[in-house]
This record gives C-alpha cells, sequence and structure tokens, in this order.
C-alpha cells in the first residue's frame, strides 16, 4: 500500500506549488484555490491518467499471459492512482484551504513583542 500511494502523491506538490505561485497576488482564498487548481489539475490528471492506462495494460497483459499475482497488483496499483488522484484534486484542497486560514488567524492573533510580558528563563537556568 505504501509504494502505490507513492505512484500518484506528487500531484499534491504540483497543487501546492501552483497555490503558492498563485496565492501571493490574490487575497481571497477560494479565488486562489481555483486558480492554483486550474493551473495544476491538467497536468495532475494527465499523469493519473496516464498511469491508471498503463497499470491497466499490464494488468490486461498479465491476464494474458496467465500471471494472476501481476493481474492484481496491477489491478491495485490501477485503482489505488485513481484513489491518490481524486485525493489530491478533493482533499488536499481543502486541507491546503485549512491551513491557509489558520496561518492567517495565527498571524492576526501574533502580538508585538513590545507588548509582551518578561518571562523568567525557565528552560535555560543560569547557573551560579
Amino acid at each position: 500500500p505504501l509504494l502505490a500511494s507513492a505512484i500518484g502523491i506528487d500531484g499534491l506538490f504540483i497543487v501546492a506549488s501552483s497555490l503558492m505561485k498563485v496565492g501571493d497576488g490574490v487575497d481571497d482564498l477560494a479565488e486562489a484555490m481555483a486558480q492554483a487548481l486550474v493551473a495544476a489539475g491538467p497536468a495532475v490528471s494527465l499523469t493519473a491518467f496516464v498511469n491508471i492506462a498503463a497499470f491497466s495494460a499490464a494488468a490486461g497483459a498479465s491476464a494474458v499471459a496467465g500471471l494472476d499475482g501481476f493481474v492484481r497488483l496491477s489491478a491495485l496499483f490501477a485503482v489505488n492512482v485513481l484513489l491518490v488522484h481524486l485525493g489530491t484534486l478533493l482533499v488536499v484542497p481543502a486541507l491546503l484551504a485549512l491551513n491557509e486560514r489558520w496561518t492567517a488567524f495565527r498571524r492576526r492573533q501574533k502580538k508585538p513583542k513590545q507588548d509582551r510580558p518578561l518571562r523568567p528563563r525557565l528552560l535555560n537556568p543560569t547557573r551560579a
């Protein structure tokens, strides 16, 4: 399962990279995510569909050759690439949007250092 998940996971980095490129010029998070998916979606989808076609062809060739183990393995990889692709286009943008909202919230809540009270150093006490 881990090897199968690693096959299609590169789409996650493509979507995140597209969001970073688009996010600087757009203030609305939904608009930035939409532009990032428009930019990254075709590349991620094409890669996934090519992988699915390759694994399906491998499953068909293995079935003709009578190699049942390779048929199952190829079919598993094809289904897994499809599931990772759906996760990349549906779950990853939602998680990235939540991360962006959380970071924006934390930035707004952070106070300047001058307003913070001085605290004693508990982790690194000075030795007498």
